[in-house]
């Protein structure tokens, strides 16, 4: 059950966010439920931001994976409005270029984590 909730959780925030980003600006929900189906490239974008900030957050570093993940979240948003002009690939590469400061991170905090373990033993 903590699996689906944790999946569920990593592909909602990002369309959801999108719907937010959208009622801000001015527009009113579609009434058309097929219009919703374009956001299904979304969840995909949402979940590579997500499992970046999950690793880093399973390393110890909670507080540092809530910062990112509030930074982050509404840049991989926006980035996926404007990848939707490109169509689902833009969708998914545009947002992969927002989640790259944290897998970035995540890798920096793995290897200098692995180097303290090596010169410990």
């Amino acid at each position: 059950m903590r699996n689906f909730k944790t999946i569920c959780i990593a592909s909602l925030w990002n369309p959801l966010l999108i719907i937010v980003f959208s009622l801000i600006r001015g527009f009113s929900l579609p009434l058309d439920p097929e219009i919703y189906f374009l956001l299904l490239p979304t969840l995909i974008a949402g979940l590579i931001l997500y499992f970046a900030v999950l690793k880093i957050h399973n390393s110890g570093r909670k507080r540092t994976a809530k910062v990112l993940f509030v930074i982050l979240a509404p840049i991989t948003s926006l980035l996926s409005i404007i990848g939707g002009l490109f169509g689902p690939i833009g969708i998914i590469l545009y947002s992969l270029v927002a989640s790259v400061p944290a897998w970035a991170y995540w890798l920096v905090c793995k290897f200098m984590d692995t180097r303290k373990t090596q010169e410990k033993g």
